[in-house]
């Protein structure tokens, strides 16, 4: 039996979490203990490639992408295309501008933004082979812009985008030799070259996001940041020395960096992706230094002071390289400082939050030589367990079987004694439909590494396939990273599946990297067989009920939405109908004992405005996950009523009015009040 290989302890960085990819490796652990799942979207391609540029050496390089949904309020003839839904920016790694591409469907196909070969005006920020000249005696020389993090404003209707510049920058004639974080916005984020702010927030890399009212962001290196003023985030005050960055590093230091053991040289975090999810924040990134670099997660509590916010440790996979695009065929090497493509490594997470509450993450591949999209989804409870039928590895160097071992192997190295490759089979006679399906192998021992699932044939049998006859490998599905033995791990195979329902499914598999390395898993031989972990329905993208908001002391009238949904259109009371599309809200829990109300059918919730005042009018807007203004705690009075308050202004509650008429407004009124105007039942709708 092969010795395990188990991981340097200088290879383990911070963090572990409960948001999971598919591949995730728990020891004795259900598919249903991994919070959420991944899956390729566009078959697995890439959305952005190097042939897609009119000059082939602004393809050279790719890197650092930000999706934004296309807002409502941006009319179709100011758009980069009257259908075009999306927009993903990202960089080159020593580029001079900032790259954008649309699309009208999520998985493409995208299309770049003005595609020239001329600088000056290439992208949405050129700077024309030039110094660019900002207010408060600023230069940023001329190198390179990238790291592009945009954010869609609906409150002011513009769209902020923050990069980083290269090499220097200077400040009345003085130098500053850093790579720094700078913002600018746009009214149809087509074009940020004229509203740069003159002051710099930080070091590059930033990846901005809200929580308790604050602004902060991680770094190049995950370092956390904060705004000094969240409303005013890059309004220097008086007397500031424009040399010097404009937002607060964390007091406790690299917070991520120090959970690395010494020497901490070995790994270092390299660029963030993050999402807000209620009080925690998923913090996603690679690590340069990583044998094949990956994608990995942690996660923050961040309902504390910021000064005590502390990842969790170790990292948790995410996704690793599949062969192909994303470089999974080639030599693992660890990771360096630079630039790389041509190189088995993912790298850049984005995490992009669609109008349906629906997450997805951006990413990319072949170190950064091409961008690729993922789809997130909420790990759902297992509903059938089937265990493999068939299962047996062939050998290179031997034309014999074996499919009557307790151990099968897979395996790759120099010598045809060392080359082997599993094959499994599952029986889906019964099986007409599912939602998620991943195969799950307890692994005895590991080399460490990655394993990949193909698709392969039916053309074999457990007691008499050979190498002679196996058939061979069809595309590759998922990969696997391994790391130590005695657990199991999963591969989420959900397409492929749901391909061959009704009949038998048939997969491989095979290391694709060229480096020496052996895995040995228990088979359908032992008392630990391979097994397929079916859903046949998926959870909603988020905590969420559907319900219907019923006013006390006039139960014939409910809180009602009017038809359609724009920002600021006003609630009103009307006659209560469950059925009635306008009366139906999605409540979503953010955590806490706080909850939002989505309108059934749009991307619109239940916002009490900036603040809390005595009849202040109560309106939809577009939701967004940290607006505060957009969270109620339910408070229980009697007889299953409740006062919904305001987060951010607990002293106010929803207040439907006096007695209960068609058209009624709704609004805002001291909480402290015990009137049943201000008292709402809250029915679920089946």
């Amino acid at each position: 039996m092969l010795k395990s290989k188990k991981i340097p302890h200088c290879s383990k960085l911070l963090l572990a979490l409960s948001f999971i990819s598919y591949f995730t490796a728990l020891p004795n652990a259900q598919a249903q203990d991994v919070p959420y799942q991944t899956v390729r979207l566009n078959n697995g391609d890439p959305i952005i490639e190097p042939s897609m540029f009119a000059r082939s050496s602004d393809g050279e390089n790719i890197n650092g992408p930000s999706m934004i949904r296309v807002p409502d309020w941006i009319p179709t003839n100011r758009r980069a295309h009257p259908s075009a839904q999306y927009y993903l920016y990202f960089g080159h790694h020593v580029g001079d501008y900032v790259r954008m591409a649309w699309a009208a469907n999520i998985e493409g196909p995208y299309t770049l933004y003005d595609n020239f070969t001329n600088s000056g005006d290439r992208g949405v920020l050129d700077n024309a082979d030039d110094d660019i000249f900002l207010d408060n005696g600023i230069r940023i020389e001329e190198n390179h812009l990238a790291s592009p993090d945009v954010h869609v404003d609906n409150e002011n209707q513009r769209i902020i985008m923050y990069f980083h510049s290269g090499s220097s920058f200077f400040v009345d004639g003085e130098e500053v030799n850093s790579q720094v974080t700078w913002a600018s916005t746009s009214p149809y984020g087509l074009e940020f070259y004229d509203n740069i702010e003159p002051v710099h927030l930080g070091r590059s890399y930033f990846k901005v996001f809200e929580t308790g009212g604050e602004l902060y962001s991680l770094d190049n290196g995950s370092n956390i940041n904060r705004a000094q003023d969240s409303d005013n985030p890059w309004s220097a005050p008086g007397g500031h020395d424009f040399t010097r960055r404009l937002w607060d590093g964390n007091p406790s230091g690299h917070v991520f960096q120090d959970d690395i053991p010494v020497p901490s040289s070995e790994l270092r975090v390299r660029h963030t992706g993050v999402h807000v999810d209620g009080d925690q924040l998923l913090a996603f990134y690679s690590r340069r230094g990583e044998l094949q670099e990956r994608i990995q997660l942690s996660t923050i509590n961040v309902n504390q002071d910021w000064s005590r916010w502390d990842p969790t440790y170790p990292p948790k996979e995410v996704l690793a390289p599949n062969p192909g695009w994303e470089g999974g065929q080639r030599r693992m090497d660890n990771s360096e400082t630079s630039a790389g493509v041509n190189v088995n490594q993912l790298r850049d997470p984005d995490i992009f939050q669609d109008n349906d509450g629906q997450l997805y993450l951006v990413y990319s591949g072949n170190g950064e030589g091409g961008l690729g999209i993922a789809r997130l989804y909420r790990t759902p409870s297992i509903d059938v367990t089937l265990t493999a039928t068939e299962d047996a590895h062939v050998r290179q160097s031997s034309r014999n079987n074996f499919g009557s071992l307790n151990g099968i192997t897979v395996s790759t190295g120099s010598s045809s004694s060392n080359q082997r490759r599993v094959y499994m089979r599952f029986d889906l006679s019964n099986i007409s439909s599912l939602e998620h399906a991943s195969v799950r192998v307890f692994v005895e021992d590991t080399t460490g590494g990655p394993v990949t699932v193909y698709e392969t044939s039916s053309n074999w049998s457990e007691n008499s396939v050979t190498r002679d006859n196996a058939p061979s490998l069809g595309d590759p599905i998922t990969t696997v990273h391994l790391t130590e033995g005695d657990q199991y791990y999963e591969w989420n195979i959900t397409d492929y599946v749901k391909e061959n329902t009704r009949g038998e499914l048939n997969i491989a598999f095979d290391i694709p990297v060229p480096n020496d390395a052996e895995h040995e898993f228990r088979s359908t031989q032992s008392d630990t067989r391979p097994e397929l972990l079916i859903a046949t329905d998926l959870p909603s993208t988020s905590n969420s009920n559907l319900v219907h908001i019923i006013k006390r002391n006039a139960q014939g009238f409910a809180i009602d939405g009017q038809g359609g949904a724009e920002n600021r259109q006003a609630l009103h009371l009307w006659t209560e109908d469950s059925g009635n599309v306008n009366q139906q809200w999605i409540e979503i829990d953010r955590g806490n004992g706080f909850f939002s109300y989505q309108k059934q059918g749009t991307n619109h919730c239940i916002d009490g405005g900036n603040g809390g005042a005595d009849r202040q009018v109560v309106y939809l807007f577009e939701c967004r996950s940290t607006n505060q203004n957009q969270q109620w705690q339910k408070v229980n009075t009697d007889s299953g009523f409740v006062q919904l308050r305001k987060r951010n202004a607990l002293g106010f509650a929803i207040n439907g009015g006096s007695g209960g008429s068609r058209g009624q407004g709704v609004t805002l009124f001291n909480s402290s009040r015990t009137s049943q105007n201000l008292q709402w039942r809250i029915d679920p709708i089946r």
